[in-house]
């Protein structure tokens, strides 16, 4: 991954003119959007803390203005979506869809070596796993 300089003025130009399609991250719905690629210049001009990525040499680029807002440039044409496609088919989520359900994060999981006993600085006495009665 190379970053692209501000000042590589002849690079950037060869960039404008190789990037054919563009998508952008959508943090509301947390797709990636199809946009107009002068966009993504736009921003990354405006910005003076953004910053233009080659990804894949003359193929991708990144431009990165904050981690909730970002382009994606290709030199390849976005396939259109097909008017002919068969019925049996299941149609495609839409891009401002709600994202699927969470699943539930994992258990933490125990190394070896780690106390089960009570947290420390607890007023806990006795030997772990002792029960104390008391009145008896």
């Amino acid at each position: 991954m190379t970053t692209i300089r501000r000042n590589w003025t002849n690079r950037v130009a060869q960039i404008r003119a190789a990037a054919r399609s563009c998508r952008a991250y959508d943090s509301d719905s947390g797709n990636m959007l199809p946009v107009d690629p002068a966009r993504a210049f736009e921003a990354w001009e405006s910005t003076p803390r953004a910053r233009l990525t080659e990804d894949t040499p003359g193929q991708k680029w990144t431009v990165h203005v904050h981690s909730n807002k970002f382009y994606v440039l290709t030199a390849e044409e976005m396939a259109a979506p097909a008017d002919d496609a068969s019925p049996d088919e299941a149609p495609a989520a839409s891009p401002t869809a709600p994202p699927g359900p969470r699943l539930p994060a994992p258990a933490p999981v125990r190394r070896a070596g780690q106390d089960s006993g009570p947290p420390r600085g607890s007023r806990h006495r006795g030997a772990p796993g002792h029960i104390r009665r008391t009145g008896q």
